[in-house]
């Protein structure tokens, strides 16, 4: 009806995730990768180099941002068309001495939504390293189910492989993400930072009215080849270790 505020909390740049048993007991990321931790703190300070134009019927807004003085560069380019579609458009260029992050996507908050339906890998939760036995289709849940309740609260819900996905409220009214390639999403009732400092489980603080959407183009795998030591590490083909990465995706309303 025009009056709903669909995005409770916009989408900004995430490069992390909460720790799992194997990166905070085995290899470590926190140590090594803090930077990607940190990113989006500088971001938020940072300047940024904004530009606007007119393409046609078409609103185009650039953003280039600068990571850590040259550790990265990432652009941003929303594309606002007529019948109210966005396309979204994400470039990251990592410094050739800058290390690898643990996810390249973004993260907002949907609001008045609990119903989850996507075509992807599913229904369970799979990520790079954990899904050749997870079979593509399309998959309805609420988002409570689209999580895992670990005992040690952790990152968890992942899904790849996903052409779209919808959250959508009782009468069936939401927001629609879709991929102009595979993308990696999660939805939480909580936060990644209540993910990450809870110690047990249900100490993690559940959001009132909204849900956390992750799209991301990719997260780092699992790992696991031990649970204590640099060998928790996944495995080269499984690290987001190139040095750009890009993708792009639909919002529109449903």
């Amino acid at each position: 009806d025009g009056s709903r505020q669909l995005v409770a909390e916009p989408f900004a740049p995430n490069f992390w995730r909460a720790s799992l048993d194997n990166d905070w007991r085995g290899w470590k990321p926190g140590v090594y990768l803090s930077d990607w931790k940190t990113a989006p703190e500088y971001l938020a300070a940072a300047t940024a180099d904004i530009k606007t134009a007119v393409e046609g019927n078409v609103a185009v807004i650039n953003v280039i941002r600068d990571i850590h003085n040259g550790k990265a560069l990432l652009g941003l380019t929303y594309s606002v068309y007529p019948d109210g579609k966005v396309k979204v458009s994400y470039d990251l260029k990592i410094g050739e001495n800058t290390p690898e992050p643990l996810r390249v996507g973004l993260q907002g908050q949907i609001a008045g939504v609990d119903k989850v339906t996507y075509f992807g890998r599913g229904p369970q939760e799979n990520y790079s390293d954990r899904n050749d036995g997870i079979f593509l289709g399309t998959w309805t849940s609420s988002v409570a189910e689209m999580m895992m309740q670990y005992v040690f609260p952790q990152e968890n819900g992942n899904r790849t492989d996903v052409r779209w996905i919808r959250l959508s409220d009782a009468k069936g009214k939401g927001l629609k993400v879709t991929g102009e390639q595979p993308l990696s999403v999660s939805v939480w009732n909580t936060t990644q930072d209540e993910l990450d400092k809870a110690k047990h489980i249900g100490e993690a603080k559940m959001l009132e009215g909204s849900v956390v959407l992750n799209v991301d183009l990719v997260q780092t795998g699992v790992g696991g080849t031990d649970s204590w030591s640099q060998k928790a590490r996944p495995y080269d083909r499984y690290r987001l270790t190139k040095k750009e990465y890009s993708y792009s995706f639909w919002l529109s309303l449903q």
